[in-house]
């Protein structure tokens, strides 16, 4: 993120890729389990192959798009998901593009700094303007040091997330099931999501489109092939084992959290008070993983948008601290409707993006030939 890494030499590793595409998709709605269920779980068992059916495409896109990143030595997501050139048309997407990844990641900045603060507030008896300010520096400070700092970050919290995440699940799976589920009663359905394979695709779109954003400046300095391809199905292949387990304790205990804002959360207290309280912890990591993710992608942009030289404006602090102040200040708003109505408009919007940047790569490849 800083000028100064576009000249020196920064290490990407396939944990790094992996891990900041975990990171950039495991945010409020994934590890409260809120999306999982209304993308998955409200569909019973069928779900679990809709989990599978959308990491397989993200596996398979973001190394798209990160070989793309890499063909074309440029870390702006938008030029790598609009068609080569500078015609009207062309420079039409790419704002499209633009407008869209970074609207929806702006916007889900204070809205997880909300998350985030909520959880601290409720789990750990925190003062909630003081959570949010502590929350909202643990954002900042990775981001402050650039793309090292990122990924280093990444790697070293998100394993534990991971790993917390799949047991704590996996124990749940394995208590008794207290009732039959007659998902046919219970199911809340959502207009936006008509069966269990459009919302997969809608799952894969809305956050395939973040992600790429994400991991294309990761994909611009990665100077090996192999580390792009198996950082992008170990993410791909943690993901989808965290969705599953996830997916699959949520349909076992439907009948007790279909109606619950924090399904997962519900499920580990249940299990026992300290497993909630890991769960939480979980929670708290997660949240911060995709603000960092939202916070880098956005900065990592802005690097292209240059006023006069030597101005506060171009420095790399100043805009963390506005991308912090923009949390700060917009924090007090919900998180739920991004969950059951901006994620499905993005993930219809994002349909776009997808398609285009399958075109610049299939059209990349047949250059070579």
């Amino acid at each position: 993120m800083k000028t100064k890494e576009k000249n020196e030499f920064v290490r990407i590793t396939t944990l790094g890729i992996a891990t900041a595409l975990i990171g950039s998709m495991v945010g409020p709605g994934f590890s409260s389990g809120n999306e999982l269920m209304q993308f998955f779980g409200n569909f019973g068992y069928i779900g679990v192959a809709g989990v599978l059916v959308c990491e397989t495409l993200v596996a398979v896109t973001v190394i798209m798009a990160m070989r793309l990143a890499q063909k074309m030595d440029t870390p702006y997501f938008d030029k790598v998901v609009s068609p080569m050139g500078d015609g009207f048309f062309s420079k039409l997407l790419r704002l499209f593009s633009m407008v869209v990844t970074l609207g929806f990641m702006i916007a889900c900045i204070p809205a997880m700094t909300a998350v985030g603060a909520t959880v601290l507030e409720q789990q750990f008896g925190m003062n909630f303007q003081v959570a949010a300010i502590v929350y909202t520096c643990f954002v900042a400070v990775p981001v402050l040091f650039g793309t090292e700092g990122f990924t280093k970050s990444m790697s070293a919290f998100i394993p534990f997330v991971v790993i917390a995440g799949v047991v704590i699940c996996l124990c749940v799976c394995m208590q008794p099931q207290a009732k039959a589920i007659d998902f046919q009663s219970l199911q809340v359905t959502n207009g936006l999501m008509k069966n269990w394979f459009l919302a997969a695709l809608l799952y894969f779109s809305y956050n395939t489109t973040v992600g790429i954003a994400v991991v294309v400046p990761l994909g611009q300095k990665a100077k090996d092939n192999r580390k792009i391809i198996r950082g992008g199905i170990l993410g791909a292949g943690a993901l989808a084992a965290m969705i599953c387990v996830c997916v699959i304790a949520i349909i076992r205990n439907y009948g007790n959290v279909y109606q619950a804002e924090l399904p997962t959360l519900v499920m580990a207290r249940k299990l026992h008070p300290a497993a909630g309280t890991v769960y939480a912890i979980m929670m708290v990591i997660c949240i911060w993983a995709a603000a960092c993710g939202c916070m880098y992608a956005v900065l990592s942009r802005a690097e292209e948008w240059k006023v006069q030289k030597k101005s506060i404006v171009n420095t790399n602090w100043f805009r963390v601290l506005v991308m912090s102040l923009v949390g700060l200040a917009g924090s007090h708003f919900g998180f739920s409707v991004i969950v059951s109505v901006l994620y499905p408009v993005i993930g219809y919007l994002g349909f776009v993006i997808l398609l285009i940047l399958f075109y610049n790569y299939m059209n990349m490849c047949l250059k070579k030939r």
